[in-house]
């Protein structure tokens, strides 16, 4: 049996589900609620070496990209963190359909009256 581990953002609550489909919160019931990465760990190597534009430099482990985090944020002045894709919020609304809408019909040079 799979346990997929959850993490509320509205009160930060963390709990495990069997279900891949969790839309509430057992703690608050708020209905903004997340997958949670930051506890999985599959194989041995879960971070991949790459070229990270961030940072502007290779970086090889997990901790080297901490460190470059770091060092480019003093560099500007400024604190950077890295960020969980389970933290990011989701969208408010589905603006970046109309952002693409904009987009498609600017690139093709299509007329907006004709549309109508």
């Amino acid at each position: 049996m799979t346990v997929y581990a959850y993490k509320c953002r509205v009160c930060g609550e963390q709990f495990d589900s069997t279900s891949r489909s969790v839309t509430s919160c057992p703690n608050c019931l708020g209905r903004d609620v997340g997958r949670d990465y930051s506890t999985v760990q599959i194989g041995a190597q879960v971070f991949k070496p790459h070229y990270n534009h961030a940072v502007g430099s290779y970086v090889s482990s997990s901790r080297e990209f901490d460190n470059m985090l770091k060092i480019r944020g003093e560099e500007a002045g400024t604190t950077y963190a890295r960020i969980d894709p389970g933290d990011m919020p989701r969208p408010k609304t589905d603006d970046y359909i109309f952002e693409d809408q904009a987009r498609t019909i600017r690139d093709k040079n299509i007329n907006v009256k004709d549309l109508y």
